[in-house]
């Protein structure tokens, strides 16, 4: 088959696309789909990155020639921070590493995961009262974080540690920073932004290794949390006890990944809810109906399809991986375009999920497309919240359980008012999040009690 160049959309002399990149980059990538196809690149000073919102090239990169991609500069540069984490390994390591710790993911573990996450969101809820002002925003990240660091430490450590949370806020600061202009600026330079971020990293490191070294040495009275995991876990290469660094490596990335994703998910997800209320009075029955006056337990999940199907339009329009990318190491042809050695091809979720090829009415919000019958009909690879591939996110099922508990739990008890929904829109940063942070007027369900 003959291949042809990716098209390139024209930019400024010099810098490009910068200024667009760098000031709405989701109207660059929906301007690039408009202009170029199914794939187009744009450029940021000389280097041109390829963006392709479409399924069978996004099933051609990232599963039939994976090996011939490593992952993209976005996630290489948050290895100083992260180290040699999931999120920041190619290929051979990744796999390996998925691999030593899937035990942590194992569906007999759910039960338990469920326990928490309801506990958790109870504790946070039990003081809202009708009326109140809420920011939402920041009770689902508070809410996020203290479960993956229960199930991390058994123990709230960002309560009792605040620096913990303040270096986890300012490590994606200093992603989202970076992510701006894409410029390759080294950790070691006195800017102010890395010197904040050098200064959090010291005493995150000095307290992540207190908190591994004290296990390793009481593991056997410890409790089964995922630290405990990680402990009891082999290197599948030396098959000796992973490192006090390979698993601060991955405590990192699970406190990095593992909150702000489901964080953004749910504020979206009340955001649609609140502009939807036929959706949210069909939502309300089934957990009504479900759950009674009980809270969810992981035994209600499949009794509840309609809380998974929410969750899963909610991240169909809004993903909060709404690109990811992988650079070619060698030429290669994906589809009918030519894809020299170094460029960066950029997978846009965000761009497939609101494309009417793969989804009627795709501005829409309308979780019955996530129905049995309906969705075996979306064409494959065309849905990505997750990724695909053999890169694709471990902890998928998870944030999905994580997600579908909170929302009926949330649901069952309240119902939010939005106070600024003129003023939200998507903000493409590390993750897709609301442009303004979510305010909402706090409802009881029923009456305006206090939740108890």
């Amino acid at each position: 088959m003959s291949s042809k160049p990716i098209p390139i959309l024209p930019g400024l002399p010099v810098i490009g696309n910068l200024l667009e990149f760098s000031r709405d980059r989701l109207a660059l990538y929906q301007r690039i789909e408009t202009q170029c196809g199914e794939i187009g690149a744009y450029r940021l000073f000389t280097k041109p990155f390829a963006v392709t919102g479409n399924a069978e090239l996004a099933y051609n990169l990232l599963v039939e020639q994976h090996t011939h991609f490593e992952r993209s500069p976005v996630m290489l540069m948050m290895k100083p921070i992260l180290g040699e984490g999931l999120l920041t390994t190619n290929n051979a390591a990744n796999a390996q590493q998925r691999q030593e710790i899937i035990s942590v993911f194992q569906a007999e573990r759910y039960p338990e995961y469920a326990k928490l996450i309801v506990e958790k969101t109870q504790q946070l809820c039990q003081n809202w009262q009708c009326g109140q002002t809420l920011n939402l925003s920041n009770a689902m990240q508070e809410l996020t974080l203290g479960i993956i660091s229960q199930a991390l430490f058994s123990t709230d450590v960002l309560q009792e540690f605040p620096e913990l949370t303040q270096a986890i806020g300012n490590l994606l600061h200093y992603t989202d920073q970076r992510l701006k202009f894409m410029l390759p600026i080294p950790l070691s330079w006195p800017l102010p932004i890395n010197q904040k971020l050098n200064a959090s990293i010291k005493p995150l490191n000095t307290l992540l290794s207190q908190f591994i070294s004290q296990r390793r040495r009481n593991l056997k009275t410890s409790p089964q949390d995922l630290l405990s995991l990680l402990l009891n876990t082999n290197d599948s290469v030396t098959q000796k006890p992973l490192s006090n660094h390979q698993i601060r490596d991955q405590i990192l990335t699970f406190l990095f990944a593992g909150h702000e994703t489901t964080a953004h998910t749910l504020s979206w997800a009340f955001y649609l809810l609140a502009k939807n209320p036929a959706v949210y009075e069909r939502l309300k029955e089934e957990v009504n109906t479900v759950l009674q006056e009980a809270p969810p337990t992981y035994e209600d999940l499949k009794k509840l399809p309609y809380v998974l199907q929410v969750i899963k339009e909610t991240l169909r329009l809004y993903p909060v991986a709404y690109a990811f990318g992988r650079t070619a190491l060698c030429p290669l042809q994906l589809g009918q375009y030519h894809v020299p050695q170094g460029l960066v091809v950029l997978v846009s979720p965000y761009i497939m999920h609101r494309n009417p090829t793969y989804f009627s009415e795709p501005e829409r919000f309308a979780p019955e497309r996530f129905t049995p019958k309906y969705e075996t009909q979306i064409p494959r690879f065309a849905y990505l919240p997750f990724g695909a591939g053999p890169r694709s996110c471990i902890g998928r099922q998870f944030a999905l359980m994580e997600a579908q508990l909170i929302l009926a739990l949330l649901t069952q008890k309240f119902r939010f008012r939005l106070l600024n929904e003129n003023q939200i829109t998507p903000l493409p940063m590390v993750t897709l999040r609301p442009s303004r942070e979510i305010e909402v007027q706090v409802n009881s369900s029923k009456t305006c009690n206090k939740y108890s």
